[in-house]
Formats: structure tokens, C-alpha cells, sequence
């Protein structure tokens, strides 16, 4: 993955979070729990082949 297409990977997971992100100004619903999300993406090292 070049570094252009992690950029617009992490572009496009952001996006996603924030629609399902609900306004800090309203009400919770009576159901609703904290959610923690992680997300981490990094170019991963080449192994000694």
C-alpha cells in the first residue's frame, strides 16, 4: 500500500466513524453505552527473507 492510498484509507475509516458519531449536544438515547474506538494504521516492516 503506497502512502497515498493509507492516507485515503484512513480518510474514508475516519468518515465513516463520524457519521455513526452521534452530536455531543443531544440527548443519548436511554440504551446507548460509551463506545472506544481503536484504529491504528501503519506501514508494517518488511520481514528478513
Amino acid at each position: 500500500m503506497t502512502p497515498e492510498q493509507l492516507a485515503a484509507l484512513n480518510a474514508e475509516l475516519m468518515a465513516v466513524i463520524a457519521r455513526h458519531t452521534p452530536d455531543p449536544e443531544s440527548e443519548p438515547a436511554p440504551d446507548a453505552l460509551p463506545v472506544v474506538i481503536q484504529l491504528q494504521t501503519f506501514p508494517r516492516k518488511q520481514r528478513d527473507t
